[in-house]
């Protein structure tokens, strides 16, 4: 689910970064400010974490052997995504609201 919902969103992420090149912070914020590229950005962002945190466990899982190691591992992989979606998450409601 989440590769198929990275697909337009990335999409988007990626035409809108272009208009976006050559301008300045406050572009940026004014851009980011709209609620819908507001709404694109948390949806692409939140897909994005969450995709990379299964990429990430089933390669925990296949190559690290050790239970306790692979315990730990998976867990700072999802306490790692929750961290930096909740700052990005922040710092993106805080620029759009």
């Amino acid at each position: 689910m989440s590769a198929v919902a990275l697909v337009p969103l990335s999409i988007w992420f990626l035409f809108s970064a272009l208009s976006l090149v050559g301008g300045n912070l406050a572009e940026v914020l004014v851009f980011l400010s709209k609620p819908i590229n507001a709404i694109l950005m948390l949806l692409f962002l939140f897909a994005a974490l969450h995709h990379m945190t299964l990429g990430i466990q089933v390669v925990i899982e296949d190559y690290v052997h050790g239970e306790r190691l692979k315990l730990l591992s998976l867990m700072f992989n999802r306490f790692f995504a929750l961290g930096v979606g909740c700052a990005a998450g922040f710092a993106l409601l805080k620029i759009a609201l």
